[in-house]
This record gives structure tokens, C-alpha cells and sequence, in this order.
């Protein structure tokens, strides 16, 4: 164990809260551009969304099970997540997009 004076520990008090708060800033930041859908990546707009939902009538482009409520995603069928439209966006559950993406596997 290091036993350290006052003056030092308020030091690396200091030092060491510097490091917490931009740490957390930078997470915060971060998290922030996910939700706004910004670093490369383009959010389906709700009409496109709900759209895609009554296509598929509830069940995965993929593997057909029901969609579970808060449990699917969309897909960006060409792998371009600046395109948008209607016939780009397939919704899947969460373990065949996670295969899709993995796999680069292409969808109807």
C-alpha cells in the first residue's frame, strides 16, 4: 500500500476525475450521435417502417416467425444505409439480422 500526503492525493484526485468526466462526456457523446442515427448509419423514416411491418404482415423476411414486439429490426436489404427507401427495408428478428450482417447474406 502507498501511502501518499494530502497535496498528493488531491493530485491524483484531480487527475483522476479529469479522466472520469471526459470519459463519460466522450461515452455521452457518443451515445447521443446512436440515437440521432448518425456515424454512417440512416434511420428508416416511421412511414417507410410501418410500411414494411404490414408487408410482411408480422413475421421475419427470413425465417418467417413472428415479429416479436421491440425484439425486430430493419434491414437495409443493399447494405447501403444511406438508401431509405421502401424497397430497401426488411424488417427481421434479431438473430437473423445479426446473421444477415454477419454473413452478408442477401434477403428477397
Amino acid at each position: 500500500m502507498i501511502k501518499l500526503g494530502w497535496g498528493e492525493f488531491n493530485k491524483l484526485k484531480i487527475k483522476s476525475d479529469k479522466y472520469v468526466n471526459k470519459t463519460l462526456s466522450e461515452a455521452t457523446k457518443h451515445l447521443n450521435e446512436l440515437l440521432k442515427g448518425e456515424k454512417g448509419r440512416a434511420n428508416f423514416p416511421t412511414s417507410v417502417k410501418n410500411e414494411e411491418l404490414k408487408l410482411c404482415k408480422g413475421k421475419c423476411r427470413r425465417c418467417h416467425k413472428s415479429l416479436i414486439p421491440h425484439a425486430y429490426q430493419f434491414h437495409h436489404r443493399d447494405f447501403n444505409h444511406s438508401n431509405k427507401r421502401q424497397n430497401n427495408c426488411r424488417a427481421v428478428c434479431s438473430d437473423c439480422h445479426q446473421q444477415i450482417t454477419y454473413d452478408k447474406i442477401k434477403i428477397s
